[in-house]
């Protein structure tokens, strides 16, 4: 934790303020409170009414979860989460069912939520009648005297216009036969969730100033017609191409290299969580490239997987990876993720030609064609643009799957920005500049077919700038122990080994043989509460490693 900033980044008077308002709200459902929003480190529309409602209730034991439209590893959840964590040292996860407290934007998780849980959602809009009524003196004199004739006449001209209605995001809702509320841009799909939920519902809206509630067991009903029933999105047919999930929401997606339309999990926990868990027999996968997975199939590039520690900000496939191997407790003992043992590839030239070739194309074009460009394509397209001439133009040897997957582990990382939208380009991200520093390097997991290859009992997975083996001030033997004390602890209290510390934090340990509480604090991502949970452990590991030293073992 971070101490320059006051626990969870406020101050208690400023919680307080909030805590009233998010009083308020639950006591009356679906009425929007108003709140003295604050300045935060993010720009309003980034988050900042979600992340004011989880600074203001957020303690200790809490294990916070960050979701941004289904993704754990997008940008925002990224930064929302770092910033959360470095003022109040707070355990994260993405495993829906371990998390106390949820932020999200734009979807409420697949994984049921219960009681004991908090959802937070990220509002940009909060007023249900801003469409048709701007002044906000009007509209709080509609909802006081309950008149949503407006709101009923917009779903009516499109019924009348397209036979349906054609909201898409953010239906209006009706709290407890009383309010119309906007239930954050949600999709159709999570709209019956927030019905007689067992968790609660917090909106924020930091922008527009506003909190609003749904407290457990409340009816939520969706505003509709007899004759023109409510209904959510349809994936009927359909299924997720990498977990073979069906009855979720699902996100259409096209393949850049063959224009083939597929379908994937939006929820990326719910999609790694669920790859694995049998259920039923299933027929043998096809022969084009999928493998078993307990009761689903999956199509798996090249048997490659990226190799990321699970903190950091990974794509869906690799989230897939990690989530599905021994780190969380479980294995199906069928895919090879589960049975599968891995080496590290460098690929370090690759990656810092993908940061060359985005910098020269300055941030104009997508995934697909940086990779045409880096191989040397004969596109057409590329052709016609005379990105052929560019010095960046045939430089790597790779196979497309590969440099593709580079390129998502360097956005992962924030060396990249992949922008969101029908046409998502690539340019240079936030840390860019780190790319072109002296020891910069990058690996990724590749799956061994050798057998007699056995895993690290410790378990552990590679970060940027590693291979995964102690740095050189790190003592090998020391960094190993803990390792295993870490996975130890991690397994007795069913925990990923990342909740416990990070590799980054071990080796900090190794170079620093803290003796004394004051000296553990002093470890790189170490605080009161880890401190508490860990330290008396991991100091007595250490402890009698220094002993067998002074022994000449």
């Amino acid at each position: 934790m971070q101490q320059r900033y006051n626990y969870a980044f406020f101050d208690e008077a400023s919680k307080r303020e909030i805590r009233r308002a998010l009083v308020k709200g639950v006591s009356i459902p679906g009425y929007q409170v108003p709140f003295a929003s604050r300045e935060m480190p993010i720009g309003r529309g980034w988050g900042t009414g979600g992340l004011q409602i989880t600074l203001a209730i957020i303690g200790p034991d809490d294990t916070l979860k960050v979701i941004d439209q289904g993704s754990d590893d997008s940008v925002n959840a990224v930064n929302i989460k770092k910033l959360v964590v470095d003022t109040t040292d707070v355990e994260v996860t993405d495993a829906t069912e371990d998390a106390t407290l949820i932020q999200s934007r734009h979807r409420i998780p697949e994984h049921p939520l219960d009681d004991g849980q908090i959802l937070v959602l990220q509002v940009p809009t909060p007023e249900p009648l801003r469409s048709f009524e701007p002044s906000e003196a009007a509209t709080k004199r509609l909802h006081a005297e309950a008149d949503y004739t407006g709101a009923w006449l917009e779903l009516f001209d499109q019924i009348v216009r397209f036979d349906a209605t054609t909201t898409g995001a953010d239906h209006p809702v009706q709290v407890f036969g009383r309010y119309v509320m906007a239930p954050s841009p949600i999709p159709r799909f999570d709209n019956l969730k927030l019905n007689q939920a067992r968790h609660l519902t917090l909106l924020g809206a930091g922008r527009e100033k506003k909190i609003y509630a749904v407290p457990p067991f409340t009816d939520v009903k969706p505003l509709d017609f007899e004759d023109y029933p409510f209904a959510v999105e349809t994936f009927e047919g359909k299924r997720c191409r990498l977990c073979g999930a069906e009855g979720v929401y699902l996100d259409e997606l096209v393949d850049e290299a063959t224009g083939e339309t597929y379908y994937q999990c939006n929820d990326t926990n719910y999609c790694a969580s669920s790859a694995c868990q049998p259920t039923k027999p299933v027929d043998a996968a096809a022969a084009s490239g999928t493998e078993s997975c307990g009761s689903k199939s999956f199509s798996r590039p090249e048997g490659r997987h990226l190799g990321l520690s699970p903190q950091s900000s990974a794509p869906e496939a690799s989230s897939l990876t990690l989530r599905t191997t021994g780190d969380r407790g479980f294995s199906c003992g069928n895919c090879s993720n589960c049975a599968g043992e891995f080496e590290s590839m460098d690929v370090t030239d690759t990656a810092l030609a993908v940061m060359r070739c985005v910098q020269e194309l300055r941030g104009r074009f997508g995934k697909g064609m940086v990779v045409d460009v880096l191989r040397g394509s004969q596109n057409a397209k590329l052709l016609d643009m005379h990105l052929d001439e560019a010095a960046c133009y045939d430089t790597v040897n790779a196979p497309a799957a590969q440099v593709k997957e580079v390129i998502e582990l360097l956005a992962a990382g924030g060396y990249l920005l992949i922008t969101e939208g029908t046409y998502p380009v690539v340019g240079l991200g936030p840390r860019a500049r780190e790319a072109a520093e002296e020891g910069f390097s990058l690996s990724m997991k590749r799956v061994l077919r050798k057998p007699e290859r056995t895993r690290s009992a410790a378990g552990g997975s590679h970060v940027f700038g590693s291979s995964g083996a102690p740095a050189n001030d790190a003592d090998p033997e020391l960094f190993e122990r803990l390792r295993t004390l870490r996975k130890r602890l991690a397994d007795e209290a069913g925990k990923p080994p990342y909740i416990v510390f990070s590799d980054a934090a071990l080796r900090d340990m190794c170079a620093k043989r803290p003796a004394t509480d004051e000296e553990f604090l002093e470890v790189s991502g170490v605080g009161a509460t880890k401190l508490a949970r860990y330290g008396e452990a991991f100091l007595s590991e250490i402890a009698e490693f220094e002993q067998g030293l002074a022994n000449g073992r």
